[in-house]
């Protein structure tokens, strides 16, 4: 099993991966690191639990915001698909599957 090194508020942590998901993995990290350090900016020194803490809930927060999107549009796609016609119900048919499998992915974030 691939390892991979993360750096994540200026802190190395070794993690075990998927083959294949180093890079993905990796991009994640940033992504936190990146929220920590503007809640750093913000908020000023904080002890790392607390600014892990944080940052995870705003991204948990963002999950939330992005599943909501996903109900919407598949909402609308749905009302579409069932008035438009073929060519756009066919189209609609397409994102309606492409939202679905965001949704599923999304909802094992949510876990």
């Amino acid at each position: 099993m691939p390892q991979v090194v993360l750096q994540i508020n200026g802190r190395n942590y070794t993690l075990q991966c998927g083959e294949g998901q180093e890079e993905h993995l990796r991009r994640l990290a940033r992504m936190l690191d990146s929220e920590i350090a503007d809640i750093r900016e913000k908020a000023g020194p904080l002890g790392e639990l607390r600014l892990l803490i944080m940052a995870s809930l705003v991204m948990a927060d963002q999950v939330v915001e992005l599943q909501q999107q996903v109900a919407t549009l598949s909402a609308e796609l749905e009302r579409l698909r069932q008035q438009g016609d073929p060519a756009c119900r066919e189209a609609a048919t397409r994102l309606l599957q492409a939202l679905d499998g965001a949704a599923t992915r999304l909802e094992r974030l949510k876990g």
